[in-house]
């Protein structure tokens, strides 16, 4: 009953408000031009002043205007005293950047949509033709269209220079509810991946296997444009390996999530915003790289886009051979009785990645377009590793040796299909979009173990046959994704928003795994049924949120409401236990902003959110594959539930900007890993929903600007935790203070050198029974301009030095542990990129009154 109501309420309330709204009178409004909604409207015409006849594929470049003092003339960049609305008078401190840009059709019109309020100039180009300057216009709430009919551009013989573009993005960006980490301007990423992209960001740590956390929790939700994939539905951290950085536009960091996104994630969200080229024509970018130890890249993509139609495509490999080593070292207490439990393990890695994308816009008409877009993945692996272990006791003489090896292969498929629709209203600025997205994943992995006996005396192997134990791994995922979202101004002056929507994500997740032991008298595999795992876990969640914004006395508010309802079933069949957990929440949001004299602003948030227990926890089975160090899930698990606040201030002067964040979070049913030793030295680690937790901390974020040339981005984050529980009869208290920062350098020697130099440092981090090391690394990139701007060299180095590694001290009731390993990360890259199309807008500089240089490349193609 409960999710027949949340249906019904949603779809009536947006289809009603959708489509029979009385349209309202006036325009919209909006407190900070900054983090307003993309509502601006620009249209016009373009004719020949001669003959008066349209002009196609004329160049429209969209200029914002950053407002200053004293007056400048842009074409001879001398001061001018008295600025008027003429783009050839702006102020001495003013400064351009390329907002958007099109071209115009075979009637010599054009469109820009979706354009933020601000002051804005045109500027037309046209081969043989004078450039012309529009006068300087507003987009606000109440004059969102602007209609410039008939501009007249005169003839010139003379060669007209490509558009010059004005100003860049920061690196790191600050927004009314998230913050967005610009990939284009991390070189040090260039020819990596998105995990190598995400180590760089503030708040943001990722450890040696590539698992992701936020503030100090694991429990984040990562998004692909805003919705789960299937992708990070199994393996999340084998998957961010594999979508190149050059796929990636932005992300953006969501710490306290308001209620129109999902409730899942303990920390907030992480969003990864995937390029899609709008330029007019066809334009597209190649790019080849290669690094130190058998590391090689390629990616090739392409759009064209033509009157209603753009058409984009992209493809990309990967191969990324890696070595790493580590150790366990373990020792056991059982009354008097002491021992060691070693293990020392070496490892090899080639994975292929073959990732690529084709979509397809259909502009119906200026207010309905029709998306389609095809993802696909394909991963291949081979690994083998290494294991000897060894037992000794108290003083360290061996009892007993051998040394396990895994040869194994894996394979996958991943396929995300997406259907958009969107449809403006034109008179009351209204917005309602659908969505459907189905995403498919298919792994499976084959691991040939061979254990051997190996004499204490000699150290070489015994005369005993090896074990050989054959393991199969089949792991499908499928996610169906249905949403619907209704965004309506309201309000007298029409300043506020009222958005609803629904949201259904249906997800289903089979894992089966099969053991085999060669028998060496029948001379064949048999199989061990006992050791078979098969396990299946289905979770569909139905979503309603309501969402108001508005202005009260100065201030901005935004205040939501989420309704979620659950259905999980976790089926381990070979037991036959079958664990059902439904359960239906609310999740209230709030966020409070003020703007001050002097770009002062301060906000206030809170969010109620959920963190519920993933797959592999909930599988009840114990996994073997590792024979001294066992593992198993527990089904009757919880879920975490978190309520968060924020309290954030920015303050931005002429050449430096600081972001500050107070955070605190309360949990509930903390789901922790509990590891437990056995008499025989067995570890099982499993999962248990403890009593209670807390983290708060001060997250600071400034960025530097001491010369034209030469800008920096610091960030840091201290934070407190504590966990309270128990496990049997005792108490298990752990709380910790500890710390993480970075540094982004950035230099410019000259128009087509810079550099690049990243560090980050995570101080040490609690968990139930015991610490995570710190972790710690430099990362270093050198990019230069070729080819009149169309191409680029990058050369980086990843960890210059070394430094990075994994490590883990844990204490037990009966064990004391610690374990380390390293992964190779100090690699070195190569890599060329050569852009093509959209001729005039072929990247040219030029520095703007703060010696800012900007760039815009003609190609981009609609990656990943």
């Amino acid at each position: 009953m409960k999710i027949i109501i949340i249906i019904a309420f949603c779809f009536f309330l947006n289809f009603s408000l959708a489509f029979a709204q009385q349209p309202p009178r006036g325009g919209g409004g909006g407190f900070n031009p900054q983090n307003m909604p993309a509502i601006g409207k620009i249209s016009g015409k373009i004719l020949d002043k001669q003959t008066q006849k349209p002009l196609e594929f004329a160049t429209i470049a969209l200029m914002r205007i950053r407002r200053g003092g004293q007056g400048r003339n842009p074409a001879t960049n001398t001061p001018t005293n008295n600025p008027n609305n003429s783009p050839n008078n702006l102020a001495a401190k003013d400064s351009l950047i390329l907002e958007t840009g099109t071209v115009t059709n075979e009637k010599g019109e054009f469109l820009l949509e979706q354009v933020k309020v601000g002051r804005f100039f045109l500027k037309i180009d046209f081969i043989g033709y004078q450039t012309l300057r529009s006068d300087t216009f507003l987009i606000t709430p109440k004059n969102a269209e602007v209609f410039l009919l008939n501009l007249q551009i005169a003839p010139n013989d003379q060669k007209l220079e490509a558009v010059e573009v004005i100003g860049e993005k920061a690196v790191y960006e600050t927004q009314l509810d998230k913050k967005v980490f610009n990939v284009d301007k991390n070189i040090t990423a260039t020819g990596g991946t998105v995990t190598d992209v995400l180590q760089n960001i503030p708040s943001v740590t990722v450890d040696i296997d590539g698992n992701v956390a936020m503030r100090g929790s694991g429990n984040v939700t990562i998004l692909i444009d805003g919705k789960p994939s299937g992708l990070t539905g199994a393996n999340r951290a084998a998957a961010l390996s594999q979508i190149p950085a050059s796929a990636i536009e932005k992300i953006e960091i969501i710490s306290n999530p308001s209620a129109r996104y999902d409730a899942d994630g303990m920390s907030g969200i992480i969003n990864i915003v995937t390029k899609k080229n709008k330029l007019e024509g066809l334009n597209g970018n190649a790019s080849v790289g290669v690094g130190t130890r058998n590391k090689y890249n390629a990616a090739l993509n392409l759009s064209y886009k033509v009157g209603k139609i753009n058409v984009y495509g992209n493809y990309s490999y990967r191969f990324d051979q890696r070595y790493g080593f580590g150790y366990g070292l373990r020792q056991n207490t059982f009354q008097d009785s002491v021992w060691n439990t070693d293990q020392f393990n070496n490892q090899l890695n080639k994975p292929h990645f073959h990732i690529g994308k084709v979509g397809l816009d259909y502009y119906l008409n200026t207010r309905n377009t029709l998306s389609f877009s095809l993802a696909y993945s394909n991963r291949l692996n081979d690994e083998t590793e290494q294991i000897r272990y060894q037992n000794s006791n108290r003083n360290r003489q061996l009892s007993n040796l051998f040394r396990r090896d895994n040869a194994s292969t894996g394979r996958g498929n991943n396929f995300d299909y997406t259907l958009n629709y969107k449809h403006l209203f034109p008179k009351s600025k209204a917005e309602w979009t659908a969505d459907a997205v189905y995403s498919t994943f298919a792994n499976d992995n084959q691991s040939r173990f061979t254990q051997q006996n190996y004499s204490i005396q000699t150290k070489l192997p015994t005369t005993e046959l090896p074990t050989l134990q054959d393991v199969l791994n089949d792991n499908q995922v499928r996610i169906l994704t249905l949403q619907t979202d209704f965004i309506l101004p309201v309000g007298k002056d029409k300043k506020g928003k009222f958005e609803s929507g629904y949201k259904a994500i249906l997800r289903q997740i089979d894992n089966d795994f099969a053991f085999n032991l060669f028998d060496y008298q029948q001379n064949s595999w048999r199989r061990q049924t006992k050791l078979d795992n098969l396990f299946a876990y289905s979770e569909n969640i139905h979503a309603g949120y309501v969402l108001l914004s508005n202005q009260f006395k100065g201030l901005n508010w935004q205040a939501g409401l989420r309704a979620e309802q659950t259905f999980t079933t976790s089926d381990q069949r070979i037991t036959q236990k079958v664990v059902n957990n439904n359960y239906f929440n609310f999740f209230p949001s709030l966020l409070i902003n003020k703007t001050f004299k002097g770009d002062n602003e301060i906000a206030l948030s809170y969010s109620r959110r959920i963190n519920r227990p993933n797959v592999n926890s909930l599988n009840s089975l114990i996994d073997y594959s590792d024979p001294i160090n066992l593992r198993a899930g527990n089904p009757l698990l919880t879920p975490e539930y978190i309520n968060a606040f924020e309290l954030s201030y920015t303050k931005s002067w002429q050449s430096y900007s600081i972001n500050s964040t107070v955070y605190y979070r309360s949990i509930s049913d903390v789901i922790s890993r509990i590891r437990t030793v056995d008499s025989l030295g067995v570890a099982l680690m499993t999962f248990k929903n403890l009593a209670s937790g807390t983290s708060y901390g001060l997250e600071l974020v400034g960025r530097l600007q001491p010369a034209n040339w030469l800008d920096f981005t610091l960030s840091g984050n201290i934070f407190q935790t504590t966990i309270k529980g128990t496990i049997g009869d005792g108490d298990l208290n752990n709380s910790t203070f500890t710390w993480n920062a970075r540094f982004i350098g950035n230099a410019r020697a000259n128009k087509t050198l810079s550099f690049q130099v990243i560090g980050n440092y995570n101080a040490p981090n609690i968990i139930p029974q015991g610490t995570f090391v710190a972790i710690y690394g430099i990362d270093f990139a050198v990019k230069k301009d070729v080819l009149q701007g169309k191409g680029s060299l990058t050369f980086n180095v990843s960890d210059v030095f070394d430094w990075r590694e994994f490590g883990i001290n844990q204490i037990g009731t009966n064990f004391i542990s610690e374990n380390r390993r390293k992964r190779e990360t100090q690699v070195a890259t190569l890599n060329f990129t050569y852009r093509f199309g959209s001729k005039d807008f072929a990247p040219s500089r030029r520095r703007n009154s703060k010696g800012n240089e900007g760039e815009m490349n003609g190609g981009g193609g609609g990656d990943f």
